[in-house]
């Protein structure tokens, strides 16, 4: 596979077109059809590049890529039939990355695709973005995570409490300190939203996530990930 794509295009004709195209070409896609869909998505899964249509039915374009670009350096390349020289300024300054107007051809649309990712992956993958703690191995360039050489699916957000473990190992890291880090919001007590995200983690990476080893509770104050 090579990378996973989100594809956020409302017209139902061009999106399965452009689907079969990025299928073709060994992308696994998912697939957005307005803005709510496109936003659930980029946070839930680890999205190597976002194909986004301007135009559409609840939310605009250029308000997903401020979204994204608040939190992720993911590349974007708008699709749309605004072909003026001002539109393709004013996205490419708020965060998108590249701006193919509409129509265009299926051979341009892949190339710009493959070179988007490749230029993403040659600035972020060097040795600092590999994180490799005894059998655990963390590449934070595309937030993949390996447990004794095999592939662990990790949400956005498991991934980003992951991240934040491993770039502070055996330090005592407080509920209030992973929330806010995490979530980008005010922590006001309420465990729960943490307590299901280091279920789902424990679940995932521990050989028994009912007697942690990997990352351990201290009790009322938070977790330490033992290195």
């Amino acid at each position: 596979m090579n990378g996973q794509i989100l594809l956020v295009e409302d017209n139902k004709t061009v999106h399965k077109i452009l689907l079969e195209a990025l299928k073709k070409e060994n992308f696994q896609v998912l697939s957005a059809f307005d803005g709510a869909q496109a936003m659930f998505h980029f946070e839930k899964s680890n999205i190597d590049l976002v194909v986004l249509d301007l135009i559409l039915p609840d939310i605009e374009g250029k308000d997903i890529i401020e979204a994204i670009r608040k939190t992720a350096n993911t590349p974007i390349l708008v699709i749309s039939a605004k072909n003026a020289d001002t539109d393709k300024a004013e996205m490419l300054t708020i965060g998108a990355d590249d701006y193919l107007a509409k129509p265009f051809s299926m051979i341009e649309f892949v190339a710009r695709i493959h070179a988007a990712i490749r230029r993403y992956r040659m600035t972020h993958h060097d040795h600092k973005q590999v994180k490799t703690i005894g059998d655990l191995e963390f590449h934070l360039y595309n937030y993949m995570f390996y447990n004794h050489g095999l592939e662990i699916p990790l949400t956005k957000k498991e991934a980003r409490i992951l991240e934040l473990f491993f770039n502070n190992p055996n330090k005592i890291i407080t509920k209030k300190m992973l929330y806010e880090a995490v979530w980008n919001e005010p922590y006001y007590d309420d465990e729960n939203v943490i307590n299901v995200h280091m279920k789902r983690i424990r679940n995932k990476i521990e050989k028994d996530s009912t007697n942690p080893e990997i990352i351990t509770t201290v009790w009322g104050i938070g977790y330490q990930f033992k290195a």
